[in-house]
């Protein structure tokens, strides 16, 4: 793991659909945004998150409940861009960035919206990920970092109804 103060750099990128298809010298990225992806484990598996400023908590799409090995603990209503959803809770354990630069935030809580066909990346929101780091986005310079603060992990009873 990290020292204490080491920032996480990420570089934008673009989504993992996107990047497979760059193999064939015919295929114009161009129309597709680049995205504040950031290397993340979820209950060990590495994977990748959009670091979302506008999402209040971590979610999961219901897609990966199977290979996480979720397990949910209660229920509650969800408001998003396309409205309110239903979703479920489950306790996560999450390690962001990766190898030298990463840093174990342990259990915590997680929301996954109740519908395997919606289309949504995992989406690292400000609680508690925002809460841990200071986060500049240098969008022209297609990357972005995530400095320690030094304010402790969040309790996950001192939030409720989250929204995304």
């Amino acid at each position: 793991m990290t020292e204490r103060n080491s920032p996480i750099i990420s570089k934008y990128k673009y989504p993992p659909l996107v990047r497979r298809r760059l193999k064939d010298t015919s295929f114009d990225p161009s129309p597709y945004p680049l995205e504040p992806l950031l290397n993340i484990r979820i209950n060990g598996y590495s994977l990748e998150g959009l670091v979302d400023s506008g999402a209040t908590t971590f979610l999961i799409p219901k897609a990966w409940e199977d290979i996480l090995k979720l397990k949910y603990h209660g229920e509650s209503t969800g408001t998003g861009v396309n409205g309110k959803f239903r979703q479920l809770h489950t306790t996560v354990h999450l390690v962001v960035g990766q190898g030298a630069r990463s840093y174990d935030l342990g259990d915590i809580e997680a929301f996954v919206p109740d519908d395997k066909n919606l289309d949504i990346p995992i989406l690292i929101g400000q609680i508690p990920v925002f809460e841990i780091f200071d986060i500049n986005f240098q969008k022209s310079k297609n990357k972005f970092s995530l400095q320690p603060n030094g304010i402790k992990q969040m309790n996950q009873n001192d939030y409720s109804s989250p929204v995304i």
